[in-house]
C-alpha cells in the first residue's frame, strides 16, 4: 500500500454499516462493533495496515524497554544510601554554618577539627586514626569518603529526580482518551481512533496514527486521574527534551565531581598534613614511622631499638615516642640515675580533647628506676621524662614495650619441685640433658664428666679420660653419645651406655664450647685462640675449614634450629652468626662484654646470650639489631637455656639466682633462688624441668608441676 493511501486510510477508522460507530480491527478478517455487534469483513488494505504495524512491534518493544528503564526509581540499598546521605550532607551543611558563624578563632581550629574528633574517637574504637594513618592519610580517607559517600549520592539522587519529573512528563502525555460511550473502547490521544486494548495491557498503540497511548495507570496514577487528563495533550517531545536535558546534566555533574575528586582529595591530604605539622612540636610520627622496618622508639629524632641505651650528661628533659597497641605497656627505665619524672599524653599539642597521665618511678629488681605506662588505645604516645643522672660523666635511658599481663616486678614463680643433687667435689662447670630426659650430665672441676639418672639422682657412667678442666657437655640428638670440651686440648665424643671413649678430636689449644648440629652429623668446637671447627662425626676429621672467629678465646656455641647458622661468642665481646651453607659470616653483632653462653630462640631467628651484664636479646635475620638487654640482673650472667616451643628462656648468675623471661617480649617473668653462684642452666627438652649446675659442686632442679 502507498504512504498516500496510508495516510488516507490512518485518519479513517473502519465505520460499522449498521450503526455508523468507529469500529476497531481486531486480529482476524473480521471486526465486531463494540455498540451494535455487527460482524464486519476487514477490507485488504486495512488488513495491511495491520500487518505492517505488526512489523514495527519489535522496534517498539526495544524503545517501550528503554522507556520502562528511564526514571525507574531505585532499590532499597540506593534509597538507603541516598537517604544516610541526604543525612550527612544536612549534618555537614549544618556544621560549615556553624564554624561560619563563629567567626575567625574557630575558622583556624577547624582545620584540625579532623583530629580533635580523631583523638576524641580513640577510646571507644580503640585506634587513634590521626596516629595510625598520619595528617595526609587521615584527610584525604576523610575527603574520599565524603565525595563517595556524599557528593556522588546528592549527585545520583537529583538525577533520579529529574528523570523520574521525565516518566511522569511522558505518562502524562501518553495517556489515552476517555471512551465516549459507556463500554466502549478508549480512543487514540492523537487522532481519536479506537484502540484494540489486549487484556491486562497497560498501553497500546494506535493503528492508524502509530501514537502510543496508556491505557490502563500505575496504582500511584489513579488517585490524580484528573490531574493527568488535563494534561493528555501535552506534547511528548518536550518531555523528550528535558530528558536529554537531564542526562546532559548528570554527565556534566559526574564530570565535574571526576574532576573534584581528583583534585580536591590529595589537596585535603596535601591541607592534613601541613595543618598536623602545624598541630605537632615536632615532625609528627605516624604508627607506620614507628613500626618500619620493625616497630622502635623515637628519641630526640634518634632511632632506638627497644632497650636500647640512650646516653645523656647530668640532667635529660625530652620525650620518647612510642607506638603502642591498645594494654601494651611502656616501660621507661634507667640503672644511673638518682630522679626520675615523667609524663604521656596524645600526640598533640592543643589542649581540645587532649589528656594527660603523670607517671611515677618504682624501683626494679635489677636496682633500676622504671616508669610504665599502659596505652588505653591504638595510638602514638609521647612520654616526656626529666632524668638527673647518678654521675658526673653519662647516664643513660632505656625504653621498651612489653604485654600488660607481664609485670616487671618480682612476681612469684609457679608451683614447683624442687631438688638438690651433690653430684660434684669441685664446681659444676657445665651440664646438659639427655634428648628424653631420663640423663643429665655434668662436666668439673675434677677432670671428670658424670652422667646421672635426673629421677634417682644416682650415677649412671663416668667419662674418665680428660686431663684437664672439662668446661662444656653436651648430648648428641640422637641421645647415643655425648661431648666434652676440656682445656687438655681436646674434645671427646663417649658412648653413653657405659661411658666408654668413641673418638679424641685433638685441637691446637683449650677447648671451651662445643655444640651439636640439629642432625647430629657435625659438631662444632671453639676454644683459646679464637678458632671454629666443625667436625665429621662419624669420620672422625674437620669437615670444612678452621675459621678465625674470634680475636681472643671463643667461648659460647649455638646452633639455629634449622641447622643453618651456626653463633659464637668470646673475650672479644664479639658475637658472630655464621652461614654453614653458604660458607660466609651471616652476621658480627659487636657488644661491650665478655659472651659465656648462647642460644636460639625456637621458630625464629632470635639470639639470647649471657655476658658479663644482665644478658641480651639480637634478632639475626636479614637485618640484624640489638633488641635490648635482660634487665633484672643485678649480677654477671654466666648461661643462659630456652625452652624447646621458644616461650621462655632462663640464665644463671653469679648473684645466686635464676631468672625466667618471656623470650618473645623479653620481659621477666620470674625469679628463682639458687644458693649459689650458677655456672650453668639447662631446659629439660620436654620444657617442664630446669636444672642449674652452681660453683659448689651441687645442681638444683625445677620441676613444674602444671607449667610454668
Amino acid at each position: 500500500m502507498s504512504s498516500g493511501s496510508s495516510a488516507s486510510v490512518s485518519v479513517k477508522p473502519l465505520p460499522c454499516p449498521k450503526c455508523g460507530a468507529a469500529i476497531p480491527l481486531g486480529e482476524s478478517d473480521r471486526a465486531v462493533c463494540p455498540y451494535c455487534s455487527a460482524s464486519v469483513a476487514v477490507p485488504e488494505d486495512y488488513r495491511l495496515m495491520r500487518q505492517t504495524h505488526r512489523r514495527d512491534q519489535a522496534t517498539r518493544r526495544e524503545a517501550a524497554a528503554a522507556f520502562e528503564q528511564v526514571g525507574k526509581p531505585p532499590g532499597v540499598l540506593m534509597r538507603g544510601w541516598m537517604a544516610g546521605a541526604g543525612v550527612a550532607g544536612g549534618v555537614l551543611t549544618m556544621l560549615v554554618v556553624f564554624i561560619a558563624w563563629v567567626g575567625g578563632t574557630l575558622a583556624f581550629l577547624s582545620v584540625f577539627l579532623l583530629e580533635f574528633v580523631a583523638h576524641w574517637l580513640a577510646r571507644p574504637i580503640h585506634v587513634d586514626l590521626a596516629d595510625y594513618y598520619g595528617g595526609f592519610g587521615l584527610y584525604l580517607r576523610f575527603a574520599l569518603a565524603v565525595v563517595v559517600g556524599v557528593v556522588l549520592p546528592v549527585v545520583l539522587s537529583s538525577s533520579y529526580d529529574a528523570f523520574a519529573r521525565v516518566r511522569v512528563q511522558l505518562q502524562a502525555g501518553l495517556v489515552a482518551r476517555l471512551p465516549t460511550q459507556a463500554g466502549g473502547p478508549s480512543l487514540c490521544r492523537q487522532c481519536g481512533a479506537p484502540l484494540d486494548v489486549p487484556t491486562g495491557a497497560l498501553g497500546v498503540t494506535c493503528l492508524y496514527c502509530s501514537s502510543d497511548n496508556l491505557v490502563a495507570l500505575p496504582l500511584a496514577w489513579v488517585h490524580s486521574l484528573q490531574k493527568v487528563a488535563k494534561r493528555q495533550q501535552q506534547r511528548v517531545e518536550s518531555a523528550l527534551a528535558e530528558l536529554v536535558a537531564a542526562r546532559a546534566t548528570l554527565r556534566s555533574d559526574l564530570q565535574r565531581l571526576a574532576v573534584v575528586g581528583v583534585v580536591a582529595v590529595p589537596l585535603a591530604g596535601l591541607v592534613g598534613k601541613i595543618a598536623t605539622a602545624i598541630d605537632y612540636d615536632v615532625v609528627p610520627p605516624t604508627w607506620a614511622a614507628l613500626a618500619r622496618p620493625q616497630r622502635h622508639l623515637l628519641v630526640e629524632g634518634q632511632v632506638l631499638a627497644p632497650d636500647e641505651r640512650f646516653g645523656f650528661k647530668r640532667f635529660w628533659s625530652g620525650d620518647v615516642f612510642a607506638a603502642l597497641d591498645r594494654g601494651e605497656v611502656l616501660v621507661v627505665h634507667s640503672d644511673d640515675v638518682v630522679a626520675f619524672e615523667g609524663g604521656v599524653r596524645s600526640n598533640t599539642t592543643f589542649p581540645l580533647g587532649e589528656w594527660g597521665v603523670t607517671l611515677e618511678p618504682h624501683p626494679t629488681p635489677g636496682g633500676a628506676l622504671a616508669m610504665e605506662f599502659t596505652a588505653p588505645y591504638q595510638g602514638v604516645f609521647r612520654v616526656h621524662v626529666e632524668a638527673t643522672c647518678a654521675r658526673v660523666d653519662d647516664c643513660s635511658l632505656r625504653s621498651r614495650w612489653q604485654k600488660a599481663v607481664e609485670p616487671t616486678g618480682r612476681p612469684a614463680p609457679p608451683a614447683l619441685v624442687r631438688r638438690d643433687l651433690a653430684v660434684h667435689d669441685g664446681g659444676v662447670q657445665g651440664l646438659a640433658w639427655s634428648p628424653d630426659g631420663r640423663l643429665l650430665a655434668t662436666a668439673g672441676t675434677t677432670h671428670d664428666a658424670v652422667l646421672w639418672d635426673a629421677v634417682t639422682g644416682a650415677a649412671w657412667a663416668t667419662l674418665h679420660g680428660h686431663t684437664d678442666v672439662i668446661h662444656a657437655v653436651a648430648f648428641a640428638p640422637d641421645g647415643q653419645s655425648v661431648g666434652t670440651a676440656s682445656s687438655d686440648d681436646t674434645a671427646r665424643i663417649w658412648n653413653v651406655d657405659g661411658g666408654t671413649p668413641i673418638r679424641k678430636l685433638v685441637h691446637a689449644k683449650a677447648v671451651e664450647a662445643l655444640a651439636w648440629r640439629p642432625d647430629g652429623q657435625v659438631l662444632a668446637t671453639g676454644g683459646k685462640g679464637g678458632t671454629l671447627t666443625l667436625w665429621d662425626v662419624g669420620a672422625g676429621y674437620v669437615s670444612g675449614p678452621i675459621r678465625k672467629a674470634h680475636g681472643d678465646t671463643l667461648m659460647a656455641l649455638a646452633w639455629s634450629p634449622d641447622g643453618t647458622l651456626l653463633a659464637s661468642g668470646g673475650f672479644d665481646h664479639r658475637v658472630v652468626v655464621w652461614d654453614v651453607v653458604a660458607d660466609k659470616q651471616h652476621a658480627r653483632l659487636d657488644g661491650k662484654a665478655t659472651v659465656y653462653s648462647l642460644a636460639f630462640v625456637a621458630h625464629r631467628l632470635t639470639l639470647a646470650t649471657a655476658e658479663n651484664g644482665p644478658g641480651s636479646l639480637w634478632e639475626v635475620g636479614d637485618q640484624p639489631w640489638f633488641r635490648g638487654p635482660l634487665v633484672g640482673n643485678s649480677r654477671d650472667a654466666f648461661s643462659v637455656s630456652v625452652t624447646p616451643d621458644g616461650a621462655l628462656l632462663a640464665n644463671g648468675s653469679v648473684d645466686g639466682t635464676v631468672r625466667v623471661w618471656n623470650a618473645d617480649t623479653g620481659t621477666l617473668r620470674f625469679e628463682l633462688a639458687a644458693g649459689g653462684e650458677v655456672n650453668g642452666v639447662a631446659f629439660r627438652p620436654d620444657g617442664l624441668a630446669l636444672a642449674a649446675g652452681l660453683n659448689d659442686g651441687r645442681v638444683v632442679v625445677w620441676e613444674a608441676t602444671s607449667g610454668w
